[in-house]
């Protein structure tokens, strides 16, 4: 009884400790979604659930307790970014269309079948699924090279009809249903039919073309009461009835669908049955639930609708709350804890993307919208890029590709600089950064003076000044401004376009400019002596221990050691060599096909790297080895597509801002404290049905990490650069630990700092 009270004891104060200390969301090696829930666009509606498509991700809501429910890679759906959806009555079943191609039938017990073969097609068209159709056990998917016939029964293709026009390429099948035992398809230009059994659909020759379509380009078609309902780009619809059409039956449609034997026309702000329904918004599809009549309608912003049939002015709307403004993510800094998000995008011209500023902090989201920032007095488009004041982390700038630059206080707009109020020209205002005496530096390309700084004035504005010695007009695009961490005389230019790719300046400590230094470039010699040229340079980041810039361009990652020495004519970079075992004791580039989006650094020094295309890697701190490799393949990465990479210095979380998303992954480093005053364990207690890694978190810089069991025999020994080490929770023979408290005994590599920290392990 002695022994179960303490354990008792035990447990009671680690779990207060752990929720006293810990700052980890999950686990070591889990991911979690930060999606956007505002653009509904598609609905179906299954037995006790209302599904719903937004910007590519799914959820749902409970038809009787109106709970929802958010679903992907990570909860065990096959793949990201979902563009169809249909419920299927018979089969009490949910199909679910992605982007690619990829299938997943979710069934009412929650069971998920997934059926790649459409995906893993090798076949010269899109895969995006235009529209589904069930008939007598089989699904018909009308997609951009004709129809797929799928066995829902069986999980398998039974049959695909190419469509192919008179030159021999694809036509993109719009519609498929089925009337009068015929199989019907709508092209961008013409109907096709053929009796649904007893032929070879398979044989383009037994289609039949119908005859004296309306002229137009078609969007679509349904079948109601045995007539056709064509809608056509003009926004009109012509009806075909007993083999004749009535062309421009109606006018002004903007979408049409069936649902349970009720035809829906969807007009501007408006649906129209035997009633008509007013919005102040667009609605994007309509469903019919003759169960509970209840209508049931996709609203961009607002989510899920549900309408009374009976009293249609009852209404009510529901969505996954809490999460970013957009899905559209440029770019992330993390400063503390605190994560800043803008939506925007360039290139050579602004992409007209609008702005909004997220941020993230305790788990909470907070959105600053275009709309909130029209106060200024400008419609903003286009952010690139954030700069946060060291002294307040709710004071901080965003840089727009077109607007100029916008200044934010608690958080909230604040002013705006611009062409027509500062020395800022053409308004495309690159990046920006603050140096450690609290000057924001920013890049202003395309004009006489394509770096500039603003210092603050007495009465709190910002006056913004050139540096006369940046004075090409050959910068263009630029990707990074870089203040150098050991001498913030210097800074460095990352050149996406332009004639030079690289920047360097010495500004010698003065506003004075007369006496500064400049260094540009559009190449470097490596070490082998060999010319390093690439089309573009993409990003750059500084390593805060080695002082070493890490740049990543079209051609991959390359090193700049001791930046400050760019002025030498004898300086020479370093690209990442990697043996390529072909016995000749040669060596290839790291990554050097690669298009390099992103770099940051983690805890432990390693080198995180996004990709155009290719995912995400994670290298070991001198490049030369990859521990990870994340795609959409292999992970729930959103997309392959890496726009922005950023790192929770506190926890090691790392998020993905990505072409369809951020998504974050608990990492394994973070960054060294000053001292153990901060030191705890998660998770702790370890629970029987935990089976990842045990972190041990606020190291000092080169800490040494033993696990003992209480009577000091040793379980494990590690060695961190970083923050934070990771315990597998196994012996030295490789076997989960016993149940007992076990001593996380920590010391500097210098013996300055010790620290010991207690972890429950139950079993």
């Amino acid at each position: 009884m002695k022994y179960s009270k303490n354990i008792f004891l035990t447990i009671s104060f680690l779990i207060f400790y752990v929720c006293t200390y810990s700052q980890m969301n999950v686990g070591i090696g889990k991911w979690r979604v930060h999606l956007a829930y505002n653009s509904t666009n598609g609905i179906a509606v299954a037995r006790d659930k209302v599904f719903a498509i937004s910007g590519g991700a799914l959820y749902s809501l409970g038809k009787e307790d109106n709970f929802i429910e958010t679903y992907s890679k990570i909860d065990g759906l096959s793949d990201n970014n979902a563009f169809i959806i249909s419920y299927i009555d018979k089969e009490h079943v949910l199909f679910i269309g992605y982007e690619n191609g990829n299938i997943d039938f979710f069934a009412d017990n929650n069971t998920i079948t997934n059926l790649p073969d459409i995906y893993n097609k090798n076949i010269s068209a899109d895969k995006k699924i235009n529209e589904v159709f069930y008939y007598e056990g089989y699904l018909y998917l009308a997609m951009p090279f004709g129809i797929v016939k799928i066995d829902v029964s069986r999980n398998e293709v039974a049959d695909t009809y190419y469509f192919r026009d008179s030159n021999g390429m694809y036509m993109n099948a719009l519609s498929v249903f089925v009337m009068d035992n015929n199989l019907f398809v709508t092209t961008a230009e013409k109907i096709f039919k053929a009796p649904v059994k007893g032929v070879n659909l398979a044989n383009f020759a037994n289609w039949q073309e119908l005859k004296d379509i309306p002229a137009g380009g078609n969007i679509k078609s349904v079948t109601h009461e045995s007539k056709i309902y064509l809608l056509q780009t003009s926004g009109k619809v012509s009806v075909w009835s007993d083999n004749t059409w009535i062309t421009e039956a109606y006018s002004d449609v903007m979408n049409i669908n069936v649902s349970n034997g009720v035809l829906f026309f969807i007009r501007d702000k408006s649906i129209e049955f035997s009633q008509t329904l007013t919005f102040d918004f667009q609605p994007q599809m309509v469903v019919y639930d003759n169960n509970s009549s209840k209508i049931w309608i996709a609203s961009p912003n607002d989510g899920i609708g549900k309408i009374s049939y009976n009293n249609v002015n009852e209404r009510d709307y529901y969505k996954p709350k809490g999460g970013p403004a957009v899905n559209d993510i440029w770019r992330m800094r993390f400063v503390g804890n605190k994560l800043f998000v803008v939506s925007g995008g360039r290139w050579d011209v602004p992409y007209g993307t609008p702005a909004n500023v997220m941020i993230f902090e305790n788990n909470q989201w907070t959105n600053v919208l275009q709309s909130d920032i029209q106060q200024l007095g400008v419609t903003a488009h286009d952010f690139v890029d954030i700069a946060v004041d060291a002294a307040d982390n709710k004071h901080f700038f965003v840089s727009s590709w077109g607007n100029g630059l916008f200044e934010f206080k608690d958080d909230k707009p604040y002013r705006w600089y611009h062409s027509g109020n500062s020395n800022i020209e053409n308004n495309l205002v690159g990046n920006i950064a603050f140096d450690n005496k609290r000057k924001l530096w920013l890049s202003n390309p395309m004009t006489p003076s394509f770096i500039k700084y603003a210092e603050e004035l007495p009465a709190g504005d910002y006056a913004i000044k050139p540096v006369t010695a940046a004075s090409s007009q050959s910068v263009w695009t630029t990707s990074d401004i870089l203040i150098d961490n050991i001498d913030q005389n210097y800074k460095y230019l990352v050149v996406t376009r332009g004639h030079f790719k690289f920047v360097a300046i010495n500004d010698k400590g003065t506003d004075d400019t007369g006496d500064d230094e400049i260094f540009m470039t559009s190449q470097f010699i490596n070490q082998d002596d060999r010319v390093f040229r690439a089309e573009h340079y993409m990003c750059g980041i500084q390593d805060k221990i080695t002082g070493s810039l890490w740049i990543g361009t079209t051609s991959g990652p390359i090193v700049l050691p001791n930046p400050r020495n760019v002025f030498r004519s004898d300086y020479r970079c370093q690209s990442i060599k990697i043996p390529n075992n072909n016995g000749e004791d040669g060596a290839d580039y790291m990554l050097q096909n690669e298009v390099i989006s992103t770099i940051v650094i983690d805890g432990n020094n390693r080198k995180w790297i996004g990709t155009e295309g290719s995912g995400a890697y994670l290298l070991s701190e001198d490049g030369t080895e990859t521990i990870f490799h994340f795609t959409a393949d292999n992970s729930p990465l959103l997309s392959n597509w890496i726009r922005t990479i950023s790192i929770n210095p506190d926890n090691g979380e790392v998020f993905f801002g990505t072409t369809k998303g951020l998504i974050s992954y608990q990492g394994d480093a973070v960054e060294a404290k000053e001292s153990f005053g901060s030191l705890h364990a998660f998770p702790n207690p370890v629970r029987p049905d935990y089976h990842g890694d045990i972190a041990i978190k606020g190291l000092a810089e080169n800490s040494v990490v033993k696990i003992t069991d209480v009577h000091g025999r040793l379980v494990f020994e590690t060695f961190v650069k970083g923050g934070m080490a990771v315990w597998h929770g196994k012996g030295i023979d490789g076997k989960r630990v016993a149940s007992g408290v076990y001593l996380a005994i920590c010391n500097t590599m210098d013996g300055s700092q010790h620290g010991i920290v207690k972890i429950l392990v139950i079993n």
